[in-house]
């Protein structure tokens, strides 16, 4: 089944309009990519609209991580294969097509930061067809927050941290009925990190369900996550009810 979105395209839309970067001069500056979903196909059981609204953010903040790696892949397409549990990992990234020489270590590390996609849960897997387009990043490489490896790879961080807590956000959601019965069990947070690590004003985005708010703030207030690379740190995480979620 071949979807369309307002900020993705169905896959293959994106070559008719012949976008793939031509490296620019050579001035001895390494090149550094900016990675982007452009299209997917979706198979099995379906993801959420809302989450699939989100794809597009949180696949070009995954691929941050590789800025440097993926430069072998400006301007070559780039289809990944994801398997999406029922708890909502990505249990496995694949790639259509065999990998040039020099795209090893580039591939190597998009699957890397696929696999740390996560999926609100479902009763069936879900195989998820990515097409990814990269291009060059301008001004030095992406200097900005968003751009920057180190950002990502601390943002990876604090989702491990979080994930070691899955047994308390589980037990919020089981004094709210509503959350637990809501299809999708799952809540938007905002997160502020502090320069120690405390996660202050955590503010749920869209306060739907007053009990879980109130049991997940008091339980983020004792939490400790590694220390950010600035402080206030923003971020969001998607905290899930099901007990399995983050289970082999």
């Amino acid at each position: 089944m071949v979807i369309s979105l307002a900020m993705l395209a169905p896959i293959g839309a994106a070559h008719a309009q012949g976008s793939a970067a031509s490296p620019g001069p050579a001035t001895g500056i390494p090149r550094t990519a900016s990675g982007a979903a452009v299209g997917y196909e979706m198979s099995g059981a379906s993801i959420p609209q809302s989450q699939l609204d989100e794809l597009p953010n949180r696949v070009t903040e995954a691929l941050a991580a590789c800025a440097n790696e993926a430069a072998p892949l400006i301007g070559r397409p780039v289809n990944a294969v994801l398997t999406v549990s029922p708890p909502g990992r990505v249990t496995e990234v694949r790639f259509d097509g065999d990998a040039r020489p020099d795209e090893q270590n580039a591939r190597a590390c998009v699957q890397r930061a696929l696999s740390g996609l996560r999926f609100g849960s479902r009763a069936r897997a879900t195989t998820l067809t990515l097409e990814l387009a990269f291009r060059e990043q301008r001004g030095g490489g992406g200097g900005g927050a968003a751009g920057d490896p180190r950002t990502a790879a601390y943002r990876e961080s604090v989702v491990r941290a979080l994930e070691s807590h899955q047994p308390s956000v589980h037990a919020c959601f089981e004094r709210s009925r509503r959350a637990l019965e809501s299809p999708e069990r799952q809540l938007r947070v905002e997160l502020t990190i502090q320069a120690d690590g405390r996660m202050r004003g955590a503010i749920p985005a869209g306060d739907l369900f007053p009990q879980l708010t109130e049991c997940l703030t008091r339980e983020m207030s004792r939490w400790t996550v590694p220390r950010p690379p600035s402080a206030p740190f923003p971020m969001e995480h998607r905290f899930d009810g099901n007990i399995a979620a983050y289970g082999e």
